[in-house]
Order: C-alpha cells, then sequence, then structure tokens
C-alpha cells in the first residue's frame, strides 16, 4: 500500500510522515512495559491459542526470566510471542533449519541443543544448555513448553514452571 502511494499518489511525504507516526506510537506503546491487549477472545480460536495464552500468563505471575519452547512446537512460537509479555522467549532445538524459521518472530531467540528435544530428555540437560548458554542462571524461574508426544489421534504439550536450583551434582530444576 505505501509503495504504491508514493509511487503514484500525489502526496508521498505525507504517506510517509503518517507511517512514521504511527511506528513510533506503537514503538513507545510496545516499550512501555504493559502487555498488548489482544482484540477478540484467544480462547475462542483454539485449543493451541489457550495455551499460548496461559503460557504467557504463567510467565508473567512467576515473573520468569525465560520461556523455552522445544523444537516440536513451532506453532506455539509466534503465538506465545504475540502477547509481548516482557519475557523473553527461547527457542530450543536440535535443527538448525527449524532455529532459523523462528528468527523472524519478535522477541525470539534461538539455543542449539545438543541432543534431540524427545520428549523424554529430562528438563535439566535442557536447563543446563541455557544456563551455558547464559539465558539462565541459578535462582532464576522458567517456563517451558514442551510436546510429549503426538500421534494421529492427539497431541499433547505440556506446561512446566521450573525454578533453577544450583547443587553439587549440577544444575537442577525445582
Amino acid at each position: 500500500m505505501l509503495s504504491e502511494e508514493t509511487a503514484q499518489g500525489k502526496y508521498p511525504l505525507e504517506c510517509v510522515a503518517v507511517l512514521n507516526r504511527v511506528a513510533l506510537r506503537t514503538e513507545r506503546a510496545m516499550l512501555s512495559g504493559r502487555p498488548v491487549e489482544l482484540q477478540g477472545d484467544v480462547r475462542s480460536q483454539g485449543l493451541a491459542d489457550a495455551f499460548s495464552e496461559s503460557t504467557s500468563q504463567l510467565a508473567q505471575d512467576i515473573d520468569a526470566s525465560v520461556v523455552v519452547i522445544h523444537s516440536g512446537n513451532e506453532t506455539m512460537i509466534p503465538k506465545v510471542s504475540r502477547f509481548r509479555s516482557g519475557t523473553i522467549i527461547v527457542h530450543v532445538s536440535e535443527k538448525e533449519a527449524l532455529l532459523r524459521r523462528s528468527k523472524i518472530v519478535w522477541g525470539v531467540y534461538q539455543c542449539k541443543a545438543e541432543t534431540p528435544g524427545a520428549p523424554d530428555t529430562p528438563l535439566d540437560s535442557s536447563i543446563q544448555t541455557l544456563m551455558r548458554e547464559e539465558y539462565l542462571k541459578a535462582g532464576d524461574r522458567a517456563v517451558f513448553v514442551r510436546d510429549v508426544g503426538s500421534s494421529a489421534v492427539h497431541a499433547r504439550l505440556t506446561l512446566s514452571a521450573v525454578v533453577v536450583h544450583e547443587s553439587s551434582k549440577g544444575t537442577t530444576a525445582g
């Protein structure tokens, strides 16, 4: 739309000025620290939408440092990101192609997993990787979204709240 107006319209400078004002106002609102209000009822849009809203709300409620989404939940990444909760989102995957795709989503960072993020992979392994990459430290709280098994009949997602503890044997979740 802007290209059409600036290329053929009578007022190209005015079009750019309006776009600039809208962008600046939007950025100020986003950086104000208030969560973005969504239009409509998210829950009415489906299970994944309600789950993503719960993820974002839990992260805010426990003052989480990070929301971690494992590679099996690619559709959840933009759904959680849209709430602009102020909590960073880390996409963990062993597959570079999946990590590259998530780079275009607002507020999402990528972390390469050393081992596949299978449903039975312990959270401790993920936490150690996230600590090594400096997304987490002892005492931080995190929210994990994991796929614990899918079939042709159903898919199961889990939402876990974790407090990172330092122990003599290494890092553990509590």
